[in-house]
């Protein structure tokens, strides 16, 4: 997570240095413009809500069918 946050901020701020001690550039600097940056962290994260709860559903309903029958 640190290192996504430091490329992510890299791409907004250009006062952050992802490569320090190495050297004082930002490269990602402007990579995408602000609006695209918001976008992609946007559908990126519902994306990964909604492989969660796809994965969710899918042990659930399997518990529910390998559990034998109490009689």
């Amino acid at each position: 997570g640190t290192y996504s946050h430091v490329v992510l901020d890299g791409i907004m701020h250009a006062d952050v240095e992802p490569f320090y001690p190495f050297t004082a550039s930002n490269s990602f600097l402007g990579i995408l413009s602000i609006s695209a940056l918001n976008k992609l962290c946007l559908y990126t994260g519902l994306g990964g809500a909604g492989i969660y709860y796809l994965v969710q559903y899918k042990l659930n309903n399997n518990n529910k069918t390998t559990k034998p029958d109490a009689q």
